[in-house]
């Protein structure tokens, strides 16, 4: 799943982060600030650089596929959401 979660593009990670927002805001904090912390302590480089963002968004993904190892992962978590149309 992290190999497959490395190859997602910019826009779907964001949709499949903000579905996890909307959908377990406690949960995504958690993922989002562990996330934030390893990077601190492993790489704070990265905080300063212009990859910051993709390199945050992708490891709070990676934390929230951990967060549902153990009860199976969600449809929505993993499932391209639809765009919705205006």
């Amino acid at each position: 799943m992290y190999a497959a979660a490395n190859q997602l593009d910019d826009e779907r990670l964001r949709r499949f982060l903000l579905q996890f927002e909307q959908k377990r805001p406690r949960a995504y904090r958690d993922c989002r600030n562990n996330a934030i912390g390893q990077i601190r302590r492993e790489s704070p480089d990265v905080l300063k650089s212009q990859r910051s963002v993709r390199e945050i968004d992708l490891l709070s993904y990676k934390y929230a596929l951990l967060h549902y190892a153990d009860s199976g992962l969600p449809s929505w978590l993993v499932r391209f959401p639809l765009r919705s149309v205006a």
